[in-house]
C-alpha cells in the first residue's frame, strides 16, 4: 500500500483568495487508488505560503500522509501573483469591516 497526496485542483476567487483541494489517497501494490479523500486549504492575501505549507505538510504527516511535493506547491505559489497591492487592500478593507 501507497499514501500519496495529490493536486487536484487550484481555485482562485474573486475575492483573492486560492482554494486548494488535494486528495490523500491510498493506492494498493497496483497502483490502483482504494481510497480517496479530499483535503482543502484557503490561502488568504494577508496569509504567508510559506508558514501555510509547513502547517500543511505538519497536518498530513500526522495523518500518515506525504507533504505535498514541490512542483504542485509551486502551482499552488503561482497562482498569488494575483495578490497585487489592490486586492491586498480590499481584502484588508474587509476585514477591517467586519
Amino acid at each position: 500500500m501507497e499514501k500519496r497526496t495529490v493536486l487536484d485542483r487550484i481555485e482562485m476567487h474573486s475575492d483573492g483568495t486560492i482554494r486548494v483541494r488535494l486528495l490523500k489517497q491510498i493506492a494498493d501494490c497496483s497502483g490502483e487508488v482504494v481510497f480517496s479523500e479530499p483535503h482543502r486549504l484557503l490561502l488568504t492575501p494577508l496569509s504567508d505560503p510559506g508558514e501555510q505549507k509547513r502547517a500543511l505538510d505538519e497536518h498530513l504527516g500526522r495523518m500518515g500522509f506525504p507533504a505535498l511535493g514541490s512542483p504542485d506547491w509551486q502551482s499552488v505559489l503561482d497562482e498569488t501573483a494575483a495578490w497585487t497591492p489592490d486586492v491586498v487592500a480590499a481584502w484588508e478593507a474587509r476585514r477591517d469591516a467586519s
